[in-house]
């Protein structure tokens, strides 16, 4: 029902030299099944960006600095929503890799965003992880763009 108003959020995948030739689509409609079953799943997903499309396999990848979004889609439930949106739209059996971005893509000098620590990520998530926000979030239909920590 409220298809028109999803389709200009698409800024995730805005690197398609490494997705294969539609795979930005591919990516767009996951996101949409996944709306479907999960809105707040869909807005955490929008944060990461295909990176590997094809033989039953679909790799989104989430920078570093987004840790908190990668955590959250990996928590079994939300892992479990993106496998049967993939499994749909793939038709059968379907791998959903969620990794960093720059783990395994060899940038020298060991990155170039600051690291999170994991003290400070775990803070986040706390955060992040309560009732009150999570009911916000979807009652809102947005997601939380950062958290700031005392030091």
């Amino acid at each position: 029902a409220t298809a028109p108003d999803a389709a200009p959020r698409s800024g995730p995948d805005a690197n398609p030299s490494r997705a294969p030739a539609g795979g930005g689509d591919l990516f767009a409609r996951l996101v949409e099944r996944v709306r479907a079953a999960k809105g707040m799943l869909a807005d955490f997903l929008e944060h990461g960006r295909l990176v590997q499309a094809g033989d039953a396999v679909i790799e989104i990848g989430f920078a570093p600095e987004e840790s908190f979004f990668l955590d959250t889609a990996k928590e079994t439930e939300n892992l479990a929503c993106v496998r049967a949106a993939a499994r749909e739209l793939l038709g059968g059996r379907a791998e959903v890799r969620l990794t960093v971005l720059g783990s395994g893509q060899g940038a020298a000098g060991g990155g170039e965003a600051p690291r999170e620590s994991d003290r400070h990520r775990r803070l986040r998530h706390e955060a992040l992880d309560t009732d009150a926000i999570r009911w916000t979030m979807e009652v809102l239909d947005a997601h939380v763009v950062d958290v700031k920590l005392e030091q």
